[in-house]
């Protein structure tokens, strides 16, 4: 059964080492996570909320089946998968959170469900793109390839969705833009 959210709370709880710790809260529910750089979350959630934003732009095909969108996060021992299903008529995404133990040596077996929630899209990138702003207002670039070892921050796909968030657009390409973008963030935070 999907629950109505009207209380997502996305958070990065720390990067350091080469882990990433993340909770999602919903409902009254909790489900922590801790990634290794094995993969890039911030990266890839970035992504995936940017494709759900492509989704929402457009009227979808009549007759055409839904689609679901993943990620694969690796833990200590463990996978987590999560599941982001869109609902255009609802203007929501359905996001399920499972995990599965390594238990043949790399080899993952079956997922075990977490949390399964609805939240309006809009929601969940307001929330989202707050999260992550808090996280590069709170390393910096430098002290995030420090900490995060695998990469940099990913501030265009930050910037892409600052616009969609904050100017309700699709970034406009161009370095002139992008660095236009980045001061207003940088004035409306440290103003």
């Amino acid at each position: 059964m999907v629950e109505e959210s009207v209380d997502l709370i996305f958070k990065v709880n720390s990067i350091r080492s080469g882990w990433i710790e993340l909770d999602f809260f919903s409902c009254g529910k909790h489900f922590p996570l801790k990634v290794s750089n094995r993969v890039d979350p911030i990266d890839e959630y970035l992504d995936i909320l940017l494709k759900l934003n492509d989704y929402f732009r457009e009227p979808p095909i009549k007759g055409e089946k839904d689609f679901c969108l993943y990620l694969f996060w690796e833990g200590m021992k463990t996978q987590y998968t999560l599941e982001f299903t869109p609902n255009h008529e609802k203007g929501s995404v359905s996001i399920k959170i499972s995990y599965c133990d390594d238990t043949s040596a790399g080899i993952y077996i079956k997922d075990e469900m977490q949390m399964e929630f609805e939240v309006p899209y809009s929601e969940l990138v307001k929330k989202s793109y707050d999260e992550i702003l808090g996280v590069l207002l709170e390393y910096g670039f430098h002290r995030y390839r420090k900490e995060w070892v695998k990469s940099c921050f990913p501030v265009s796909l930050l910037l892409s969705l600052h616009n969609i968030v904050i100017d309700h657009r699709p970034m406009s390409p161009g370095f002139s833009e992008e660095l236009a973008t980045l001061n207003l963030i940088l004035k409306s935070n440290f103003a």
